[in-house]
């Protein structure tokens, strides 16, 4: 339509009208005014709005032509940058360890670092596979490591000896063998950070826990006995914030009286099912001692009131015939001995005897046994 109203504007005069004798053209006359003062006369309006109809036309024209310009540039910056970005893609682990070398004065002394503690001493970039090459490139080559990490590294290696020996060894395992945080890269330091700063957390609350322990025990021998037989049951290693905070809540001044021990004792020697409700109680409850002679006053009197009042759980204890069944195996050889023992005292309580457990502990047992993974 804009095609048409373009057209109609810029139309011809109408032709001349032909004459009656069809010899020749005559053209109309104009008629202008006979004073000038009166000026032309006034266009018709049909021809006013067909010209701003045009105006439009051709701005719209115009438009679309600089759209199709726009477009085309756009189109043409697009190529060059996939062009650009499949070249840097291209660029081999060689070509960019080159280039590391060439731009970074560091790159060589920690490329010999690195060759020497990872690579045999063969510093030749070819003499190593593109893996080897690849690894370093992305280490050393990427953003590196800023001042503001290295800030919250420092104190966690600068503190802690255990840390510092951990930091050593992520740098020799996990990274290029050099440990110095500002020639490797930002994401290399902070993951080693944020895995390691609740870590240093840790050990600084377990060491003020610690501090707790070691003055009780020093002002109340009882504290003390009872600490070391804890102490003997915990795994190899450093005790945890966990395992020390049971034992600070576990703990009061006063033993039980000889008479309650003597009781329970009594109690535990006649009754497989309070034996293995016992054991259960020391567990769950406290901190795996069953020696009611060691134990506060108040865990031990719980216990006793509990009997007394006939709460202690309904449990189905094991037979005669699983019984027997443990001692065959603990009779086959020392294997079997040992996977008892180990299976009561980490899950049980201080009785060997099976006839002091449930029929489904003995039964997990059997079961573990035949599968071979006990």
């Amino acid at each position: 339509m804009a095609a048409a109203v373009l057209g109609a504007a810029l139309a011809p005069l109408p032709p001349p009208t032909r004459c009656p004798s069809f010899a020749r053209w005559r053209p109309q006359p104009l008629r202008w005014p006979r004073s000038s003062a009166e000026g032309p006369p006034p266009r018709p309006a049909r021809t006013a709005a067909t010209a701003a109809a045009a105006s439009g036309a051709a701005a719209a024209v115009c438009a679309r032509r600089r759209g199709h310009q726009a477009r085309a540039v756009r189109g043409r910056a697009a190529a060059a940058a996939a062009v650009a970005g499949a070249a840097g893609d291209a660029a081999s682990p060689l070509q960019r360890l080159e280039e590391l070398r060439r731009e970074d004065p560091d790159a060589d002394r920690v490329w010999a670092a690195y060759c020497e503690r990872k690579g045999a001493g063969r510093l030749g970039p070819e003499e190593h596979d593109t893996a080897f090459v690849e690894r370093f490139v992305s280490l050393f080559g990427g953003e590196r490591c800023t001042e503001d990490v290295v800030a919250q590294l420092i104190p966690l290696v600068s503190g802690d000896t255990n840390t510092a020996a951990r930091w050593k060894s992520y740098c020799l395992e996990e990274g290029i063998g050099v440990d110095d945080p500002r020639m490797l890269s930002k994401e290399f330091v902070v993951s080693f950070v944020e895995a390691h700063v609740d870590m240093v957390r840790d050990d600084m609350y377990v060491e003020d826990l610690l501090a707790r322990v070691k003055a009780m025990t020093a002002a109340d021998a009882e504290a003390a006995e009872l600490w070391s037989a804890y102490g003997s049951r915990l795994p190899d290693g450093p005790p945890t914030a966990g395992s020390v905070q049971a034992f600070l809540g576990h703990y009061a001044p006063g033993r039980a009286s000889p008479e309650a021990a003597a009781r329970l004792a009594a109690l535990l020697e006649g009754s497989p099912a309070a034996h293995f409700a016992w054991g259960g109680y020391c567990r769950q409850e406290g901190i795996g001692i069953f020696d009611p002679a060691m134990l506060p006053a108040y865990f031990v009197d719980r216990f006793l009131q509990a009997v007394d009042a006939g709460c202690l759980p309904a449990v189905e204890m094991a037979t005669e015939g699983l019984a027997a069944s443990v001692r065959q195996v603990r009779a086959e050889d020392a294997r079997g001995e040992d996977a008892w023992a180990s299976y009561c005292r980490e899950e049980g309580h201080d009785s060997l005897d099976p006839l002091c457990y449930s029929k489904e502990f003995v039964e997990a047992f059997l079961a573990k046994r035949t599968a071979g993974t006990a």
